[in-house]
């Protein structure tokens, strides 16, 4: 826990990826410290300490590389835009010869997702458990819950909305192509509408996917969370992308894309097309 179950972590035990800086023996110097690797690194930030394959343009980041033993500084153009890795290792000993880039970016948003998914759950179950205690005490109704509770669970959720919507995301400026067949394959077991549109659905030009809401809206993290904080992000889901939340966090999505991510969940999501019909009054 000393590593996951930190501010890296949102407070939680969680995931990290990191960037360290490897010397020359490819060992992590931690002296210059390390940088936490998430879908708002910026790129030439992201890997450091890792193998990656694929394409990215003119964009450069830190993996395929070591730094120099007296310093943080790395030759990113000879890790940059690498298709194999046998260059570097005897592939043939692991299971794939990839470290594809675009499951790495999907690994980063995915360690933080969860994070925020599994703060929103402690953080409400604590306050739930700690109002139930007030309540005996104060022979107070059992299932009444404070205002200093539903902030609690109210800032938990922002969160994850936040995250749902990936907010800080760092904006490409070129062309990410993965090296394997993970791009085709992690497409394909989406989850699609009437349209066959899916929060799967890559973009990889701008941003990591074509439709910026967090496929893991549909894993079963998501799924248990308690029913505050859990109801309480997709409301504040169908206020952003109805038009009804105009906050700047949310700018970044366009009505289209708004409307897109709506109707994909109202396709794909039974329960967000619930409060979706309980919020507007609609029996469809």
């Amino acid at each position: 826990m000393a590593c996951h179950a930190t501010g890296r972590t949102q407070n939680v035990p969680g995931y990290l990826m990191r960037s360290v800086f490897p010397d020359g023996r490819v060992q992590p110097r931690y002296g210059p410290g390390t940088l936490l690797t998430d879908s708002a690194s910026k790129f030439k930030e992201r890997w450091a300490g890792w193998y990656v394959t694929g394409t990215h343009g003119e964009m450069r980041h830190m993996g395929n590389n070591t730094c120099e033993d007296d310093n943080t500084s790395f030759d990113r153009e000879t890790g940059a835009n690498c298709t194999a890795l046998n260059q570097f290792i005897a592939t043939e000993k692991f299971l794939s010869p990839h470290c594809d880039i675009v499951a790495l970016m999907v690994l980063q948003h995915q360690s933080q997702m969860h994070n925020a998914i599994a703060a929103a759950n402690y953080k409400t179950r604590q306050a739930v458990h700690q109002a139930k205690q007030m309540n005996e005490l104060l022979e107070r109704a059992p299932d009444h819950l404070r205002e200093t509770a539903q902030r609690r669970s109210n800032t938990a959720a922002e969160r994850v909305l936040q995250h749902l919507l990936m907010c800080d995301e760092f904006k490409l400026t070129d062309q990410i192509i993965g090296s394997s067949q993970f791009t085709s394959y992690f497409e394909k077991i989406g989850k699609r509408d009437r349209r066959g549109r899916s929060l799967r659905d890559f973009d990889l030009q701008t941003r990591l996917f074509r439709y910026p809401c967090s496929y893991l809206i549909h894993s079963d993290a998501f799924d248990g969370l308690p029913n505050l904080v859990r109801i309480k992000v997709l409301q504040q889901l169908l206020a952003v992308l109805t038009g009804k939340d105009i906050r700047e966090a949310y700018q970044h999505l366009s009505s289209e894309t708004r409307r897109a991510i709506r109707e994909i969940l109202s396709d794909t999501k039974p329960e967000f097309r619930k409060v979706e019909a309980f919020t507007t009054g609609s029996t469809n």
